[in-house]
């Protein structure tokens, strides 16, 4: 970054208070930044996360609800009685397995297949297997792609929002961590400036003496001259303070609270020369509402409310399904050697109506007033996502107007300065006059690095409202990779 200083800036001399310089300087550069923000912060290791958590959920629901479901099941018993003074004694066992088929028009069907074995003392054991096949399908409640898919359909809805939140994240905390770096920029520019600030006003403090010396001056002059050096090393303790203060918040922006202690930064990126985006209003807002997360998770709740209220709607049918199946038994009569098997074959159709209607039209109200509330939240987050894209854009444009102000401030106050000194070093000038000139190039100095400042933030509010945030920072392969990671467990 160039920030124009005072015309004394060509000083050589060093005040007591310099900056230490026996550190060797870490380089340090925004890929790093990025890099390290993505990795090693905790608000995108629970996004990423989440996605991967989300995506194994879909993944799983996908492949197992209209999958088939294969159960097994086993049983023995043992027991005795007494009759007529006489005890008996006697034993079963059962094993059954189960294929249970869902489809997406919500029929079942199942397979079956059960053995049995029934065992008395003294008696041939008693052999039993039975096989089936049945189907059912409901034509009312619980019918339809709508209702047999909406575990599914929430599960879609949660992954989209997981996916999107992430995005949003990683922007989120890169902007921070840029801001913060440029924080830290601008903190070692300051103390640049209060090190010139304080070899002006020791120049002065010699000057000054000179001048009392040669009778040139009154000696009143050297305490507001004192004054002055005083003022300019404490601007430099302050300044140095301000600069620990700023790489301890890139530090934790980047997720590492102590990841510059002892160190000594040398900040290697400036953005001075960065371009403004050439977009205009529509556009903008155009490709806001495309980015924004937060309208996509307002969409989806209206999907999800539309789909509560669906199922609601669905609940309120009567329950009409329509079954067959078919049953094979077989096995041996006890005291002989044959075996006796039959077949039995079914069709029905089952009708099911509560009287109760209130709690099921209560549900339905809900679900129809909170459709209702969704749509308004979606409305309102429309019009928040164009206002801001607006006023994002209009805060770049204010912010460069008022660098250029600050940047011709601090001209006019480098000239005052340059004329005040020439002025004190004739003897034609009052110390007071000076200490305002250095004290309007200070002010003229920190103005200039707010407004740099500000005109940077507004470059990335403006990336993140359009969603070219991280393509611009180099940072969309890591989006990508984790994206890819996530559609890997969908598709494992």
């Amino acid at each position: 970054m160039t920030t124009a200083l005072s015309a004394a800036s060509v000083l050589s001399s060093e005040g007591p208070d310099a900056l230490e310089t026996s550190i060797r300087p870490k380089p340090l550069g925004t890929a790093e930044v990025v890099q390290t923000t993505f990795t090693d912060n905790l608000a995108m290791r629970t996004a990423v996360s989440n996605l991967l958590l989300q995506a194994q959920r879909l993944g799983r629901v996908a492949r197992a609800e209209f999958s088939p479901k294969l159960s097994t099941s086993a049983s023995t018993q043992r027991s005795s009685s007494i009759a007529s003074g006489a005890s008996q004694l006697s034993a079963q066992a059962q094993a059954a397995l189960d294929l249970n088929w869902r489809l997406r028009s919500g029929a079942n069907i199942k397979l079956s297949n059960s053995l049995g074995r029934n065992a008395q003392p003294g008696q041939q054991a008693n052999n039993t297997q039975q096989i089936g096949i049945s189907i059912s399908q409901p034509l009312l409640k619980g019918a339809g792609r709508v209702v047999t898919e909406a575990s599914l359909t929430g599960a879609e809805s949660a992954y989209r929002v997981a996916a999107k939140t992430l995005g949003q994240t990683a922007q989120t905390l890169l902007a921070q961590a840029l801001n913060a770096y440029i924080a830290v920029q601008q903190a070692q520019e300051a103390t640049k400036q209060a090190q010139v600030a304080f070899d002006l006003a020791q120049r002065v403090y010699e000057l000054n003496t000179a001048l009392v010396s040669a009778g040139r001056s009154p000696r009143n002059v050297l305490l507001q001259s004192e004054s002055d050096v005083a003022a300019a090393r404490l601007g430099i303790a302050q300044a140095q303070n301000a600069q620990r203060q700023a790489v301890r918040s890139l530090a934790q922006a980047m997720g590492r609270s102590n990841l510059f202690d002892g160190v000594e930064l040398l900040l290697t990126d400036s953005f001075e020369h960065d371009n403004d985006p050439a977009t205009d209003e529509t556009t903008l807002i155009g490709q806001a509402l495309q980015a924004s997360t937060e309208l996509l998770a307002a969409r989806e709740a209206v999907a999800q409310a539309e789909l509560a209220l669906a199922l609601a709607n669905n609940g309120l049918l009567p329950s009409l399904a329509v079954s067959a199946g078919s049953t094979i038994a077989s096995g041996n009569t006890p005291g002989t050697a044959g075996v006796a098997s039959n077949r039995n074959n079914s069709i029905g159709l089952s009708l099911e109506y509560s009287f109760d209607r209130a709690p099921l039209q209560i549900e339905k109200n809900t679900a129809q007033l909170n459709l209702e509330t969704a749509r308004a939240q979606l409305q309102e987050a429309e019009q928040r996502v164009r206002d801001g894209a607006i006023d994002a854009l209009r805060n770049l444009s204010f912010a460069r107007a008022q660098q250029g102000l600050a940047r011709n401030a601090l001209a006019l106050a480098n000239r005052q300065l340059d004329a005040e000194v020439t002025r004190q070093s004739l003897g034609r000038s009052g110390q007071l006059e000076l200490t305002n000139a250095q004290q309007s190039l200070a002010a003229a100095n920190r103005q200039l690095l707010d407004t740099a400042r500000q005109v940077f933030r507004a470059r990335n509010d403006l990336a993140q409202i359009d969603g070219t945030l991280l393509q611009k920072w180099g940072a969309q392969s890591l989006l990508d990779s984790w994206l890819a990671q996530a559609q890997q467990e969908l598709n494992p």
